[in-house]
């Protein structure tokens, strides 16, 4: 049974050879958890509080069990700069 996904914080097909292999360019999440994140209905902020789309209502937050005070801990600079596109390009802001 698999049941964490590895996922890429910039998308394989948006990144050069080297961001493809770096270890800080992922995550493991579940898999609903990386469908949310590869869509765009979810990311995180530099200090790792999850942001959540306004295009996931309530109800789907509460299907998925998304809780809103969600933190990833301890996240490398080199994280961030990945997470910062994943906030400019795939994060659905409004």
């Amino acid at each position: 049974m698999r049941l964490l996904v590895a996922s890429h914080i910039k998308p394989w097909c948006k990144s050069n050879n080297e961001e493809r292999l770096d270890g800080h360019n992922g995550f493991m999440f579940a898999p609903h958890i990386d469908a949310l994140f590869d869509n765009g209905y979810i990311s995180f902020d530099d200090e790792g509080k999850i942001l959540i789309s306004p295009q996931l209502g309530e109800k789907d937050r509460n299907a998925f069990n998304i809780d809103i005070d969600i933190k990833l801990t301890e996240l490398p600079e080199k994280t961030k700069y990945y997470l910062k596109y994943h906030r400019d390009y795939i994060y659905i802001h409004n």
